[in-house]
């Protein structure tokens, strides 16, 4: 018998709709500084909005290393249990 269980935990922070705006994301917030100008320059470059502020209960799905040129990212996909969304997160992977 295969038994399968997820861990919600608690989120609050700005993901992004796919891992490659995730870390696009990362990226702005770096060198912006500022979490709202960041989820606004990728938006624009998407022509729509795909980052933005993510709050509830959420499974992580997965966590991997992802890179983006000469840059290393820790990339985690997230499943909200309310309404099923999938979100991605990207931090900078020293």
């Amino acid at each position: 018998m295969i038994v399968a269980f997820a861990l919600l935990i608690h989120v609050g922070a700005f993901l992004c709709d796919t891992e490659l705006h995730a870390i696009e994301f990362a990226k702005a917030r770096i060198t912006l500084g500022d979490e709202d100008m960041a989820a606004n320059l990728v938006g624009r470059a998407a022509q729509k909005q795909v980052c933005g502020f993510f709050g509830g209960e959420a499974v992580v799905v997965s966590k991997y290393r992802a890179s983006n040129g000469p840059d290393l990212f820790l990339v985690t996909q997230y499943s909200f249990s309310k309404d099923h969304r999938t979100a991605f997160g990207a931090e900078p992977f020293m």
